[in-house]
């Protein structure tokens, strides 16, 4: 993929802690040639290199949710080159205006881009619009590193919106379309399958697929096939699936594939596709709490496609997680984001936050789980919960 996000700020957020929140898809730590080599990181120029995986892990209702829903958004708005729609999830994260300050890297023309938009809702028109946005650019050039590659320092913008004649640009538009209208945007560059956390169906980025992954995920299934075009009306999508232990093949409607195969393997084969198109063409995938439907071996199978040399696109991978455990198989910690609420929203890097514990004889599901890091289900809190499990079932009792 061409343009690449380096890294996102948003600012007057509700809900998080000083109503901020950075997400950084670069490294900030040492590279070694072997993660080079092995497709842990990719190389976008000279000593620049961009993570292939970010997680994000905390507890229930830490914001997890929150922020890949604000990530999926302004990826599908800069990225993805989409309007900005009241549909959007992101209009129930801020007041009345958001500041976002974005970072990208354009391959073609070796260019580093800053933007800087203020998003503004208006809850009676029920509308989303850029109310001003400023873009600036600067070479990429041998001097520069992860130390002063989003230095702007007295630049002036290339393009400032209120410059740009209304008739030429929708409100509901970047100014960032002017470097993305050059690119085919047929290609799904953003693929968010966080809709289908909580529900048991194949994703429409599967639907346009012959699925080779089934076996992997059951082993019984001897073939699964796509009968009848994705763009069909989801009453009359059919697949076709013929099991080892079956004569014949059936055919089954897309309303009724629960019936036949597991939550893992509906939620695998999502994800399983929407992956490949990531490994062959770059852009996003985001997926929300990974572990959910999933056994750990798959999970983790799924992350390490995109830190492999399958990775030809420069992919990036963008998951939460509940468990700790799958961070242990992450090897960059400043990969990881450690996610806490207690009054608001609060977001750190995991590097950052471990210091000098930040080491490879130091699991992170340890320091995770013992609460060094991050809040950990409080012990008060499990007293409670007996507690009123106790009266309540004394009351039951009295009935």
């Amino acid at each position: 993929m061409s343009v690449s996000l380096l890294k996102i700020s948003f600012r007057n957020l509700s809900n998080f802690k000083d109503g901020r929140a950075t997400v950084d898809f670069v490294t900030e730590k040492r590279v070694f040639s072997e993660e080079l080599d092995d497709g842990v990181v990719s190389q976008l120029f000279g000593r620049v290199y961009k993570l292939s995986t970010i997680a994000f892990a905390g507890i229930n209702a830490a914001g997890k949710t929150t922020l890949l829903n604000l990530l999926s958004s302004l990826l599908k708005t800069y990225i993805g080159n989409d309007s900005l729609s009241y549909d959007m999830r992101i209009k129930a994260f801020f007041d009345s205006e958001l500041e976002v300050e974005s970072f990208f890297y354009e391959e073609e023309t070796n260019l580093i881009y800053k933007l800087f938009s203020i998003i503004r809702k208006d809850p009676d028109a029920q509308t989303l619009t850029f109310k001003s946005e400023r873009l600036y650019a600067k070479p990429a050039t041998a001097s520069t590193t992860s130390k002063n590659l989003f230095d702007f320092s007295g630049a002036q913008p290339d393009v400032d919106r209120d410059m740009v004649k209304s008739s030429f640009l929708k409100k509901e538009d970047s100014i960032f379309s002017i470097v993305m209208n050059k690119y085919d945007q047929s290609n799904n560059s953003v693929q968010d399958l966080c809709s289908i956390t909580n529900h048991n169906w194949i994703s429409t980025i599967a639907l346009g697929l012959i699925v080779p992954f089934a076996q992997y995920l059951d082993p019984s299934i001897e073939y699964i096939h796509l009968e009848t075009p994705p763009s069909a009306q989801p009453s009359r999508i059919v697949f076709e699936i013929k099991f080892k232990q079956q004569s014949q093949a059936i055919a089954v409607e897309l309303r009724e594939l629960d019936l036949y195969l597991s939550s893992g393997t509906i939620k695998g084969i999502s994800c399983l596709s929407a992956i490949s198109i990531a490994l062959a063409q770059g852009g996003y995938v985001l997926i929300d709490e990974i572990e959910n439907h999933l056994n750990k071996t798959i999970v983790i199978t799924l992350i390490d496609l995109f830190t492999s040399n399958l990775n030809k696109g420069k992919a990036t991978l963008l998951f939460s997680t509940h468990y700790s455990e799958i961070l242990d198989c992450i090897s960059r910690s400043d990969g990881i984001y450690l996610l806490d609420k207690t009054d608001s929203i609060q977001v750190k890097k995991f590097s950052l936050a471990a210091g000098d514990k930040d080491r490879k004889d130091k699991r992170k599901s340890d320091l995770v789980m013992s609460g060094t890091l991050t809040r950990t289900p409080s012990y008060p809190a499990y007293r409670q919960l007996v507690e009123s499990m106790e009266s309540f079932l004394a009351e039951r009792g009295h009935e």
